[in-house]
């Protein structure tokens, strides 16, 4: 077996293994119920790259920055929140996902006037100077926990993978000098 072929399948390997690995993040993710809008999902992709000369490769997953922030236990809020992004977070979720807007006599449903908006997007920056700081529920938590058991899982395949292509490369080598 030549050194191009081992490359190769090593590459093909990470592919498939990286490939896997954002599958069990996305899952995760839907388990968590962190799907509101969808992006943090659409977000995850991958890259693999393998440098010249080098028996391996390199992968690289990478997904929205928020995605970190709903796994952390603890997330302490700054004490300016940017208005602008709030507002348009609350038009892609739309008004009517929310269950009520502060200042409506009917706290049942949100009416959808124009100032509806603005108080939804008032009451998050008022709850979030309220309460600075808070903890997140542990079944949220869908980075931490996914990435290690996917590592003990990728950890087995790479054994067993390696260990059909690593004795042919080794056979080659002990005939080539003998």
């Amino acid at each position: 077996m030549e050194e191009e072929e081992i490359q190769a399948a090593i590459k093909e390997l990470t592919q498939e293994l990286t490939a896997d690995a954002v599958m069990y993040f996305r899952k995760a993710i839907e388990k968590a119920n962190l799907v509101l809008t969808g992006d943090l999902i659409e977000s995850i992709d991958y890259t693999v790259q393998q440098e010249v000369g080098m028996m391996g490769a390199t992968a690289e997953i990478f997904f929205r920055e928020y995605g970190r922030f709903k796994d952390m236990r603890r997330v302490q809020y700054p004490n300016y929140m940017d208005v602008d992004a709030i507002s348009e977070w609350v038009e892609k979720v739309g008004i009517e996902k929310f269950a009520w807007a502060n200042g409506y006599e009917n706290k049942s449903s949100v009416p959808t006037v124009k100032n509806a908006k603005a108080r939804i997007v008032a009451s998050i920056i008022f709850a979030r100077k309220k309460v600075p700081v808070v903890v997140q529920n542990s079944k949220k938590q869908w980075y931490n926990r996914t990435k290690m058991a996917y590592f003990n899982v990728m950890g087995r395949r790479l054994n067993s993978r390696l260990a059909e292509i690593l004795p042919k490369y080794m056979k080659d080598i002990i005939e080539n000098q003998a």
